[in-house]
């Protein structure tokens, strides 16, 4: 898999959303699941809106992409859950480094609300899911295979934005 820096260009930066778009879209089920059971606003499906509302600054065509096969919450176990969303979670707290080398590297008129949400949310939602997850009776080994399905769901899509 090609590395690039998401922020070099606008064709990275757009390759960048367009894959963060599919995972976050992929994660959705799981991330509504967590917030639900932990009584967190809402930031799966308004990730995917920023997301898109972010890439027609770049490309005002954009059309939203299939994001593959959503299971409904029932086909996942609750480990799959806290695993899979423990993925995006994680990946906000990333944001706020992420943000300001956008800030210092992209033109003043591409958005980048996406990492401007996931940012200011991230220092407030990750105490309250790293408590959660600590003391659910889940099945370590269903949530450490729930974390490896996004992993390896976010490779196979930057592999192919890659190339």
């Amino acid at each position: 898999m090609a590395v690039y820096p998401p922020f070099a260009s606008l064709a990275n930066y757009e390759r960048y959303l367009i894959g963060m778009r599919k995972i976050c879209g992929y994660a959705a089920v799981s991330t509504n699941w967590v917030e639900q059971r932990l009584q967190l606003p809402g930031l799966g499906s308004d990730l995917c809106r920023l997301i898109e509302e972010d890439l027609a600054t770049i490309e005002p065509k954009y059309k939203r992409e299939q994001v593959g096969v959503q299971l409904p919450a029932e086909a996942l176990s609750e480990g799959w859950h806290w695993g899979r969303a423990y993925v995006i979670e994680g990946s906000a707290m990333g944001a706020t480094f992420l943000l300001k080398q956008a800030e210092d590297d992209l033109p003043t008129e591409i958005g980048r609300s996406f990492l401007q949400q996931s940012a200011a949310h991230a220092k407030n939602r990750w105490p309250v899911f790293v408590e959660a997850i600590a003391s659910t009776t889940a099945d370590v080994v269903d949530a450490v295979a729930g974390a490896r399905d996004v992993f390896d769901y976010a490779y196979n899509v930057f592999a192919s934005e890659a190339n």
